[in-house]
């Protein structure tokens, strides 16, 4: 089972507010780990070791930020495995796609390591006699991270990559839902990354909100939902901390002709059906031309039956379940609400229940037709 408390100035420190604890949401009451709360009072203390640890970082040449950089993505790609394993065990997506994703994630954090080393700024010519002009680009200071649960390594490492290789420091608090990746990662930083560059701070949303207030953060980047964005927007202004978030999404793929249908139902249905579908980008519906639409539906529908739900760490699955029982719950009620508007349920539109896994979080892989743009389902 995984133990972690907080990662401030280096050390892991049992955290001041309440404990939690996670679970295999294939197997929900098999408890997966075992966390402690930061306490305003610790976010204090890793926000003010951040500032100071930056002063250093933001000094040392580029050159070698990024070679300490690369030293920690290379001790990342040697535990490869066991982040891929935690992914599954908390966030429940099939073991082939979290190796996938541990592998995604450091290919793209290595390349943009490289952009510190790369020029990114035109320079005007001076329209002054005897005046030259320059672009200097400094590190912004302390970043806050607050990362979701459906990428426990590729949502963090799009955050701290770049802000880390540009000379910033990094404190990031998980999903309480998975945060083990984002724990083991920061563990294996410990031996790359001076102390305090790279920090973690777990809990709830309480946390999150004390980090994001916190008035010595610079920045904040936030992956999740609209309503908790609008939230931290307001925070942030509260101190003039520069914000990006990355918020829900609805998104079409459109289908006007195709010389290989097959390999395009092929793509939207990976698409779409990734991580059980719970993603801001995942394809949740699709427009097609009237001469395709049948062929279209019976296609998808023809895919999602033949997908296996079951526990991630079995190799059969090749669709695991939903997170927690809210989202479980959600889904379930956003199908039943577009079918009372009018839409066909062509196959799915249920609980799934699973031999051997009645109380875990699936819900069948789902195809609704005739569903028009005013549907809630549609939006």
């Amino acid at each position: 089972m995984y133990k972690f408390g907080n990662l401030i100035d280096g050390q892991w420190t049992d955290g001041a507010a309440a404990e939690f604890n996670t679970v295999n949401p294939a197997r929900p009451s098999s408890v997966v780990g075992n966390y402690s709360a930061a306490s305003p009072g610790q976010i204090a203390e890793a926000v003010g070791v951040a500032v100071k640890a930056q002063r250093s970082w933001r000094a040392k040449p580029a050159t070698d930020r990024v070679a300490a950089f690369e030293a920690f993505l290379k001790l990342l790609e040697l535990a490869s495995d066991d982040l891929a394993r935690s992914i599954t065990l908390e966030q429940g997506k099939p073991l082939a796609e979290a190796k996938g994703e541990v592998a995604k994630s450091i290919a793209e954090a290595r390349f943009m390591a490289g952009e510190a080393l790369r020029g990114h700024s035109a320079v005007m010519p001076s329209a002054r006699s005897g005046i030259r002009n320059m672009v200097i680009r400094r590190p912004r200071g302390v970043i806050a991270a607050i990362t979701p649960w459906n990428f426990p390594i590729l949502t963090p490492l799009r955050k701290l990559a770049p802000a880390i290789v540009f000379g910033n420091a990094v404190i990031m608090k998980p999903s309480e839902y998975s945060p083990s990746t984002t724990a083991l990662m920061a563990d294996i930083g410990r031996k790359a990354l001076p102390s305090g560059v790279l920090q973690v701070v777990n809990g709830r949303g309480e946390t999150g909100s004390a980090l994001v207030g916190s008035a010595g953060i610079a920045g904040v980047t936030f992956t999740g939902s609209v309503a908790t964005g609008k939230s931290i927007y307001a925070m942030a202004a509260e101190n003039l901390a520069e914000i990006s978030l990355e918020l829900g999404g609805k998104n079409a793929a459109v289908i006007n002709d195709s010389n290989d249908l097959e390999s395009c139902l092929n793509q939207i249905t990976a698409a779409a059906c990734m991580c059980a579908g719970q993603r801001c980008t995942a394809i949740s519906r699709i427009i097609a031309h009237r001469s395709l639409y049948d062929a279209v539906v019976e296609g998808l529908a023809r895919r999602c039956r033949s997908m296996v739900l079951g526990d991630g760490m079995e190799p059969t699955t090749t669709m695991g379940p939903l997170v927690n029982a809210r989202q479980l719950a959600r889904v379930a009620a956003m199908v039943d609400k577009g079918v009372g508007e009018g839409a066909r349920v062509v196959t799915g539109g249920s609980i799934a229940r699973i031999s051997g896994l009645e109380d875990g979080y699936f819900y069948a892989p789902t195809v609704l037709a005739d569903v028009t743009a005013s549907m809630s389902i549609a939006r």
